[in-house]
């Protein structure tokens, strides 16, 4: 996963070997790879600055809020403390909070460097599991500069899971610390495990459906957990086109004073016959009031690019119904969770 480093750290050198034969003996793995059905979210997250409290030791600035201050306080509310350090080439990297949230993976970090890498920074680095194996994944990393050569990173995986365990079992390894716009990067070896529970959860199966211009779309369940809600949706048309010409965007969950909560799009998977996609918010809802979920499917016939960079599209046996279609489709589809 490639999306956008600690010095100075007193540890004796006794418990920092026993430290790396610790988390170096694990066996090295490839990157995993990401299943073509499923596509990478691009996330917008709201940058919060918040207070540094010296912990550990008096030279290191530790924050101890990071899903805070990226605008997630449910995950920090349900976030599990790690607290695991590892230095290599120059570097220090601290593993600070968990979360398994339903069928996602949160993780945050502190980086620190012994020398400026920038503002444009991202880790190279690979989530996997210990006691189970996934069938794919999608995900976001970012990080964000915090003065005195210190960053912090936020971390989201929702895995499709060839079976689902509890606890879970993490490795977490960065491989690289890098600026996109200059270049410059340092490797090294930071490697971690940690063990978290998937949270509680209330499930609410919904199945509500509604039509428009011969386009489905069907809101499957809710799952609601300390981190807040996770909705699922599936999509298919009655018009002879496959499903998977739609994509999902600008997707906000409306309170009753109309209030707009924007919610984290979590990938998308399925065939030509239906698509499903996963949504995610880290606030919390009442539950005893009622929400209106409201969300986009765009239509392209596009493909992606072929290796000689051109554009190809799909064989549609029905262009005429594509044609005709709007570009753009509104749902705004009522959710009831207190009945």
């Amino acid at each position: 996963m490639d999306l956008k480093n600690l010095d100075n750290i007193k540890v004796p050198e006794r418990e920092l070997e026993d430290l790396k034969e610790k988390l170096y003996r694990e066996n090295k793995k490839k990157f995993r790879s990401f299943r073509y059905s499923y596509v990478a979210a691009s996330l917008a997250f709201i940058f919060t600055l918040g207070m540094a409290f010296p912990k550990y030791t008096k030279d290191l600035p530790v924050y101890s809020n990071i899903f805070s201050l990226f605008g997630d306080e449910g995950y920090q509310n349900a976030s599990k403390k790690v607290d695991e350090e590892v230095y290599s080439n120059g570097v220090s990297i601290r593993l600070v909070d968990v979360v398994y949230s339903n069928n996602e993976v949160s993780l945050t970090t502190i980086i620190k460097t012994d020398k400026y890498l920038g503002e444009e920074v991202y880790l190279q680095s690979d989530l996997s599991f210990k006691n189970t194996v996934e069938k794919g994944s999608t995900g976001s990393e970012a990080v964000k500069y915090m003065g005195n050569n210190t960053y912090i990173s936020e971390t989201k995986s929702n895995i499709d899971f060839l079976k689902k365990v509890d606890p879970l079992k993490i490795k977490f390894k960065v491989r690289k610390i890098a600026n996109y716009k200059t270049g410059e990067e340092i490797s090294g070896k930071w490697n971690f495990v940690a063990e978290v529970e998937n949270l509680k959860a209330d499930t609410y199966i919904l199945n509500q459906r509604q039509e428009i211009d011969g386009v489905v779309v069907n809101i499957d369940r809710v799952d609601i957990d300390d981190v807040g809600p996770n909705f699922k949706l599936s999509w298919w048309n009655n018009l002879d086109l496959p499903a998977t010409i739609h994509n999902i965007s600008n997707t906000f969950l409306i309170d009753e004073m109309g209030n707009e909560i924007e919610i984290e799009s979590k990938g998308l998977m399925g065939d030509e016959k239906i698509m499903h996609s996963e949504f995610k918010s880290g606030k919390n809802i009442d539950l005893n009031k009622n929400y209106v979920l409201k969300f986009e499917l765009n239509s392209s016939d596009e493909i992606g690019y072929n290796e000689k960079g051109e554009i190809e599209r799909y064989e549609l046996k029905n262009r005429a119904a594509f044609e005709k279609l709007p570009k753009k489709i509104v749902f705004e589809m009522p959710i009831e969770l207190n009945k």
